[in-house]
């Protein structure tokens, strides 16, 4: 896809379906980085060539999952830190 090329906006209402789902499901939609960071995983699959809805949205879930397990090991391991003198 050139990047000059806009989407259609059935295309757009199928990504932006995709994000307001899937940010609903994993309770983020209050959070505007974390939904911020869901579009643009799920720009990036579109482009990618996921297409159906069905498969963009069960792909935009496993990186939601990936990233809130990964963002929960760092919040995990800032926990742990012992600091010397303190």
């Amino acid at each position: 896809m050139n990047s000059t090329q806009l989407l259609s906006r059935e295309d757009a209402r199928l990504c932006a379906g995709v994000v307001r789902e899937v940010s609903s499901a994993r309770g983020i939609s209050k959070d505007p980085v974390a939904v911020g960071k869901l579009t643009m995983a799920v720009a990036r699959l579109y482009n990618s060539g996921l297409r159906g809805r069905e498969e963009l949205l069960s792909a935009a879930m496993q990186m939601a999952d990936l990233q809130s397990s990964a963002a929960t090991t760092v919040g995990s391991k800032e926990q742990d830190v012992q600091y010397p003198g303190k």
